[in-house]
């Protein structure tokens, strides 16, 4: 019995090495083949043992070693596809910045893409529990209670939860903050866009009428890469004017 427990704990550590190897979305269904594989020389060994007792002995510690993989597995799967979902998260809003940067001009793609960012971030908030139903658990969270009174606000008790007409959704400080970062980037790529495009009065007409959606740091970047941009675009203006004058006193 020895043995068969030292073959199986030995089986047991090498799937659990090979499921740390497993990142990201290639984590998902990892578990099954690792508890497959693991039945299978369960078996195996299960096969090559003498007696009733032996067998019911092995069978006791082959249980709580499928239970140890399954939870290491599920811990694993658990952290992984959350790093995955969190990348995937980065990179739609970060592809949304760059369609804004790329099509500045255009209010249809700008609006659809900070629509995208948005949704990819409140789904993002929601599986971090910042954003969503509240629920007795979160209720008695010093954390939950916390952010309420950090916005002068009083958290909800269970009893509110059963009031009629009274909001259950929870939107947390961190969301609001985290959404006015992004929205705020946003923003600053449609200044930086219309800049890259020679288009400055525009550029400082959008960053004017939007000053109150940008962060602290994105505006005081947007404000002296508009004075850059307005300083280089009256340039042009005025070095087009002189030639279009020079080109007419030339013509007469």
């Amino acid at each position: 019995v020895f043995e068969a427990d030292r073959l199986l704990a030995e089986k047991q550590t090498e799937l659990e090495q090979r499921l740390a190897l497993t990142k990201g979305k290639a984590a998902l269904g990892a578990d099954v083949a690792a508890q497959k594989e693991f039945d299978a020389h369960v078996e195996k060994i299960h096969a090559g043992l003498s007696n009733d007792q032996q067998c019911g002995v092995f069978q006791r510690t082959s249980l709580r070693r499928r239970q140890q993989l399954n939870e290491q597995a599920q811990k694993h799967i658990r952290t992984e596809y959350g790093a995955f979902q969190d990348a995937e998260t980065t990179g739609t809003i970060n592809s949304a910045k760059d369609r804004t940067r790329r099509n500045p001009d255009s209010p249809t793609i700008v609006q659809a893409e900070r629509q995208r960012a948005v949704s990819a971030l409140a789904a993002w908030a929601q599986r971090k529990g910042l954003i969503g139903e509240i629920t007795p658990e979160m209720i008695q969270d010093p954390e939950f209670q916390k952010d309420y009174m950090a916005k002068g606000q009083t958290p909800p008790t269970v009893e509110d939860l059963k009031t009629p007409g009274l909001s259950k959704q929870y939107v947390s400080q961190a969301y609001l903050d985290k959404r006015q970062i992004v929205e705020s980037s946003l923003h600053k790529e449609v200044v930086d866009g219309l800049l890259a495009q020679d288009n400055d009065q525009t550029a400082k007409a959008y960053a004017d009428k939007n000053r109150q959606n940008f962060t602290a740091a994105d505006l005081e970047s947007v404000e002296k890469s508009v004075i850059e941009g307005s300083t280089r675009g009256e340039s042009r203006r005025q070095t087009a004017q002189i030639i279009g004058t020079k080109g007419i006193d030339t013509a007469d």
